[in-house]
């Protein structure tokens, strides 16, 4: 009994071993139009849902502050009614966690990042360099400006949820690890029947 759960255990190991390790995060990003946020400026209604990878998280040193971030590499996904989006070319798209002593509750853009919006330059804004005009209060942990035309003028303020996503070689791991130790409650519920 000892020698397979041995055999078990350097399975795992070996599986951990194998994997690579975490080359990037990724993050869904979700929201809406804040009509509370559009009372000084007409906001366009829509919905969002955008899958940002990014790498690991890195932290700068700005004069006496401390930024901790998320470089972005890659968006893709939707704009209700205005159809796909893809990440535009662009120089350095940041999400950021902190900002000095402010800490963001979800990492969130660092001023503007360039998009496509169903081939129209758009862009997604927020995190204090991006103003919003309005007579009520405005959350800037989860409040974005985001551009679908700028030629036409189309933007909204909107909700921001942005929420880690797993990476498939840790549920991989995950995964294994269950089948371990269900195999091992098996082995030992067999043995303590016999």
């Amino acid at each position: 009994m000892r020698s397979k759960l041995v055999l078990v255990a350097l399975t795992l190991l070996f599986a951990l071993v194998l994997i690579p390790p975490a080359v990037a995060d990724t993050f869904e990003a979700m929201g809406s139009t804040n009509a509370l946020n559009c009372d000084l400026r007409a906001c366009t209604n829509l919905s969002y849902d955008l899958h940002i990878v990014t790498d690991p998280l890195a932290t700068m040193n700005v004069g006496a502050m401390t930024e901790d971030y998320y470089l972005v590499t890659s968006i893709s996904g939707t704009v209700d009614g205005y159809g796909s989006v893809s990440m535009a070319p662009s120089c350095c798209a940041i999400l950021m966690t902190t900002h000095g002593a402010t800490v963001f509750a979800d990492p969130i853009p660092d001023g503007d990042i360039a998009l496509l919006v169903n081939g129209f330059s758009g862009a997604v804004g927020g995190g204090g360099d991006i103003p919003i005009v309005s007579n009520n209060p405005v959350d800037p942990s989860h409040t974005v400006r985001i551009d679908v035309n700028d030629s036409q003028g189309i933007f909204a303020y909107c909700t921001w949820n942005a929420v880690a996503v797993p990476e498939p070689s840790s549920l991989l791991l995950l995964g294994a690890g269950l089948i371990g130790l269900t195999g091992a409650k098996r082995f030992r519920n067999r043995k303590l029947q016999s």
